[in-house]
């Protein structure tokens, strides 16, 4: 039997916001879910408890995943608390909570709360997330060092692109300004290239 785990990520709006999603990066309207789904010989994982690691650097290279969402005491005292722990059946026995949508499909959310409390991560910085299972199907602890023994990657696919990581961005109100910025260029160059068409009928 063929044993299957797809991990897909995804965005969906902070509480109390309209998302203004922008493809890459996540901002103060964005919470990250991500969508998991256990098949095969891995079907077994569903009663079985996953967490979220999480990996940072100020450039798009991520080689470390070593910090727990989960467990962390970044996530243990902060303002979002815990990501997770997930699990495929019943949603979730974490304070993040999971949408089920069957015994072997689970959807996680990770807030932007949550991203904020971790102080490994940013203004700009880049960050990754991995999946992995606390215990095996049978139960069986499968963590060495309060990381899952084998983790999942977390990639966000939209409109054909995908991106492996997510860089965290410098919020509503730099998007705005930066925005009102490129409107303005748009406008100078427009008027720039109006003078040279008047100049040239002179």
């Amino acid at each position: 039997m063929l044993a299957t785990v797809t991990v897909v990520g995804g965005y969906t709006a902070a509480s109390g916001e309209t998302l203004r999603k922008v493809h890459g990066k996540v901002n103060e309207t964005t919470d990250i879910t991500i969508t998991v789904t256990v098949s095969g010989g891995d079907a077994g994982l569903q009663d079985e408890q996953f967490i979220v690691m999480a990996g940072y650097s100020v450039n798009s290279t991520i080689t470390d995943y070593t910090h727990n969402m989960w467990k962390d005491l970044d996530h243990k005292n902060g303002t979002g608390g815990r990501v997770g722990s997930f699990q495929c059946v019943g949603g979730s026995s974490g304070a993040a909570g999971a949408s089920d949508l069957s015994d072997l499909v689970a959807i996680a959310t990770v807030t932007w709360v949550q991203i904020l409390d971790d102080g490994s991560c940013g203004t700009g910085d880049w960050f990754d997330l991995k999946i992995g299972w606390m215990t095996d199907a049978s139960g069986n602890n499968a963590m060495t060092g309060g990381i899952p023994n084998t983790l999942h990657d977390v990639d966000w696919l939209d409109g054909g692109v995908t991106h492996e990581e997510l860089q965290r961005s410098l919020g509503k109100r730099h998007s705005n300004l930066e925005s009102i910025e490129k409107q303005l260029m748009a406008i100078s160059n427009s008027k720039r290239d109006l003078t040279r068409d008047l100049l040239k009928e002179l």
